[in-house]
Parts: C-alpha cells; sequence; structure tokens
C-alpha cells in the first residue's frame, strides 16, 4: 500500500456545494498545488511545497527513483466515510472523561456503523456509561469521518510537513475547517487496514482448552 495524505473536514456531516468545491479545485490548480496530466486526472503540481513542505525525498514506497507527482482523487461521498492512518497503534479516549476505550467496544461500534449504511456513529463508555460519536473521540493518531476529501496517493508523507497557514486558506475556499490524516508512521507496526473504509476485525483467540476440546470433535 502506497503512503497518503488527506484532507478533510472536521464537521463529518458537512457536503460542500459544488460551488465551493469548484473554488477549491480552482484555487489548487492556479496555485500549481495541483496540476492536470494528459488524461485530465489531478495530480500534484510544481507548487506542492505550498502545501507541502518537503523534508526529504518524495517517492512511492518501493521505488528508487523521485517522484515529482502522483496522483490526487477529491471526492465528495455519499455518506461519510473513515480515514485513518494506514500503519499506526491504536488508541482513543473518552472526550467526556478521559478514559481508554477497548479495541473491542471500538471495533464493534465500527462494525454497527458500517450495518447501519454508515450513519450510526455512537460507541458506549463504559467508564462514564455516555454514548459518545466515534468522530468525537481522542484518538492518539489523527482520523476521522468525512464527506469530503483530498486525496494525496503515493506521497512519501515521512518526508514532508503539512503547511498549516495555507491549510487556513483552504477552509476558506471550501467554507469548512479541514483536518489532516497523515501516514507518516513506522509501517512494521501496522494494526489497522490500509486506506479508508471499514476495518479489518481480529479474530478472536481460543483457550488451549477450547483448542484441544475442538481437536477431540473432529476424531
Amino acid at each position: 500500500m502506497d503512503p497518503h495524505l488527506h484532507l478533510i473536514t472536521r464537521d463529518p456531516a458537512f457536503v460542500p456545494d459544488a460551488a465551493h468545491v469548484e473554488r477549491f479545485k480552482s484555487f489548487l490548480l492556479e496555485e500549481g498545488v495541483l496540476a492536470l496530466n494528459e488524461t485530465g486526472q489531478l495530480e500534484t503540481g510544481p507548487e506542492l511545497g505550498k502545501l507541502i513542505e518537503q523534508t526529504g525525498p518524495f517517492e512511492l514506497r518501493g521505488k528508487g527513483q523521485l517522484q515529482a507527482r502522483v496522483p490526487v482523487r477529491l471526492s465528495v461521498h455519499r455518506e461519510p466515510e473513515y480515514f485513518f492512518p494506514a500503519a499506526s497503534n491504536f488508541g482513543a479516549r473518552c472526550p467526556k472523561c478521559s478514559e481508554a476505550l477497548a479495541l473491542k467496544a471500538w471495533q464493534r461500534a465500527m462494525e454497527r456503523w458500517e450495518k447501519s449504511g454508515k450513519k450510526n456513529r455512537l460507541v458506549l463508555c463504559k467508564a462514564c456509561e455516555k454514548r459518545v460519536d466515534l468522530n468525537d473521540l481522542v484518538y492518539a493518531s489523527s482520523r476521522g469521518f468525512s464527506r469530503f476529501s483530498l486525496d494525496i496517493v503515493g506521497l512519501h508523507t515521512a518526508n514532508c510537513a503539512l503547511q498549516w497557514t495555507y491549510l487556513e486558506v483552504l477552509e476558506d475556499k471550501l467554507g469548512s475547517a479541514l483536518s489532516v490524516v497523515l501516514d507518516q508512521v513506522d509501517r512494521a507496526r501496522e494494526t489497522e487496514p490500509p486506506g479508508h473504509g471499514k476495518p479489518k476485525l481480529s479474530k478472536p483467540k481460543l483457550s488451549k482448552a477450547r483448542k484441544a476440546k475442538g481437536k477431540r470433535k473432529k476424531r
């Protein structure tokens, strides 16, 4: 999986109208942050540094040559999608009582979110017995739900830093506060699936006694 960077709205319910999306896109094209290739598809432009400061080689993972341009997607989603770093240790706390949320509780909440047609994002915090929106949890790494996203796919984000002042300009163009989901962590520690969408849920581990019982039944 190639590294990636997502710009998403902080409000998961916000849907920019066509005029704001066009203004956002046109501004980035005029600034040279984005460009159109020969087939009319979006890609990073020569002035990408206005948005992302280069601190090392911009390259595709697993390839030696430098990549001056990588694909870009600009999307408005029918329902809020889930965006998160492709490789990170999970950690989330309740915004009301600051107690850590168990991974299994979060996984069950994500399953309910999928089954509800990506509408129900509530999870119960057992510590304070409050129902909390999954988007409002205090995560260890930046992530969130959004109906809008600008995805830069294949950018080696370990070698870049976001220009936060420029991000404020983009917020004005789109008409909404933006968040950044930046994949710049050690992939050897990957504990969640790559990209965005449905989390990969681990199978429950069986005890030695249950394993032995299963083997006796097979005989």
